[in-house]
């Protein structure tokens, strides 16, 4: 994925970075600038976190999707709200976020991230 199709989070660091769709927009960084700023920080400071390598705990605040589908979704919580992540090496990509999803819709939004994921690698899949 080329810097074009990716907003880093961090200027000194490319480990998490907010997805840009092909239309030249990000459904994370809308969504992240719609939460109210304690929610912002809550998540600046779990991607500060996912940067450095830390440890979060599971599932309190990450979760891993595990449909069996490739790549891998993760999803990462403050309190009603939720950002979906993929994970590729030690790069974290986050595709998007909404409210906390009823459990039958949580497959759903784990492939609406594969889905905005491989379009802005420029892939159908």
């Amino acid at each position: 994925m080329t810097e074009q199709h990716v907003i880093r989070v961090f200027a000194d660091s490319d480990i998490v970075v907010l997805v840009v769709r092909a239309n030249g927009g990000s459904d994370a960084l809308q969504f992240i600038h719609e939460l109210d700023r304690r929610y912002q920080a809550r998540f600046k400071r779990y991607f500060e976190r996912l940067r450095d390598g830390h440890a979060m705990q599971s599932p309190q605040h990450i979760r891993r999707l595990n449909d069996g589908s490739e790549p891998v979704v993760h999803e990462l919580k403050a309190d009603k709200y939720r950002l979906y992540l993929i994970r590729v090496g030690p790069r974290w990509f986050v595709t998007h976020g909404r409210e906390k999803p009823k459990d039958s819709q949580v497959a759903r939004e784990a492939q609406k991230a594969r889905v905005i994921f491989w379009e802005a690698r420029g892939e159908q899949r």
